[in-house]
């Protein structure tokens, strides 16, 4: 792992000292409190979701790519908090300045668009924390309305309009009433990519499909509900700070109920495979349950069928793989399990 550092760090020195020419687009990057630590880049080109790690060093990260077609590039931490989203093709650069601690207030300098967007969020970074969407919803609506020719419009209604799934619909009705143009159909990409996992959601009945990972084993494995009356699926990355205490709850739950009963495993989103398995050692649970990791993180397409796109997340399912719940909590989770299993028929007491 550290030879593969070593040469992302050469890559980006490399970067740095070339700029961006007219074959690759430039994102350079300093924000107060990001130390060295690994940044996430996510986009699409060449009709594909290009997902990687970037390095950064002393706050600082650049990343060069390649996009002939305009492309939304979106910039995240290491727990997947998103720190920017960009319209970028080849020849475009862009700088991105400011503080861990305000993800929704950076700014972007050298292009308009990109400086008018990141202005915009900047404007609202208190709504978007605090999942205040009626906020969101009235100002970009008002956009829609007074500027549907403005190029910010499409792209605020493509990527920042949706808070939830229920939002998809009037998010592609708004769009409908927008002129074509390069900025629609990437908001139009974007939303039909987000409904489409809603449509399957609702298609499938609220179920968790089948997947297969990699295991600390390093082999490809498959997960069934059918395996056990019901499931816990834990979708994780160390820096989640109630980890250890997810972690103490998942052996609580696996010491009451029988294999049987109940089966548990759960899913990495770190890159870093060292840290990830040096974790699953600190946890001691390597032998409690199954451990998957999912390459590429949110962006891996096993976990993108699955709909997880930050964590911690928690999937509490029965064995036709139907939905007890879905959230970030614990504590939801096992109360949900607990009701379930107390109350369907055969369950070990």
């Amino acid at each position: 792992m550290k030879a593969i550092t070593r040469i992302l760090m050469a890559v980006a020195v490399a970067v740095l000292l070339t700029g961006c020419s007219s074959d690759s687009f430039y994102i350079e990057g300093e924000l107060e409190g990001l130390g060295t630590q690994n940044v996430r880049i996510v986009y699409v080109a060449r009709d594909a979701v290009q997902s990687l790690w970037v390095p950064a060093m002393e706050s600082k990260f650049n990343f060069s790519g390649i996009s002939s077609e305009p492309t939304v590039v979106e910039v995240y931490t290491r727990d997947l908090t998103r720190i920017a989203h960009l319209v970028m093709r080849n020849g475009d650069e862009v700088t991105l300045t400011g503080k861990l601690s305000e993800p929704y207030s950076t700014v972007a300098e050298g292009d308009k668009l990109n400086a008018r967007w990141a202005e915009w969020v900047s404007g609202h970074a208190g709504d978007i924390a605090k999942g205040n969407a009626e906020a969101v919803h009235k100002d970009v609506e008002k956009m829609v309305k007074n500027a549907p020719d403005d190029p910010l419009t499409a792209l605020l209604v493509g990527y920042d309009y949706i808070f939830t799934e229920a939002d998809v619909e009037a998010a592609q009705r708004l769009l409908e009433r927008l002129p074509d143009s390069e900025m629609k159909q990437l908001a139009k990409v974007h939303i039909g990519a987000v409904g489409d996992a809603t449509a399957l959601r609702r298609q499938q009945g609220g179920r968790i499909p089948s997947f297969a990972l990699i295991t600390n084993a390093d082999t490809l494995t498959s997960f069934a509900a059918a395996d056990a009356r019901a499931s816990l699926l834990y979708f994780w990355l160390p820096e989640n700070v109630a980890h250890k205490a997810d972690i103490r709850l998942m052996k609580r739950l696996k010491s009451r109920y029988g294999a049987a009963q109940l089966q548990l495993a759960d899913i990495a989103l770190e890159n870093d495979t060292a840290v990830w398995k040096r974790t699953l050692r600190t946890d001691s649970a390597l032998t409690l349950w199954r451990h998957y990791w999912a390459l590429g993180g949110s962006a891996n397409p096993e976990l993108r069928r699955l709909g997880i796109n930050s964590t911690p997340t928690f999937v509490a399912i029965d064995n036709q793989g139907r939905q007890l719940y879905r959230g970030a909590s614990a504590t939801d989770a096992e109360a949900a399990l607990n009701d379930y299993l107390r109350h369907s028929p055969d369950t070990v007491k």
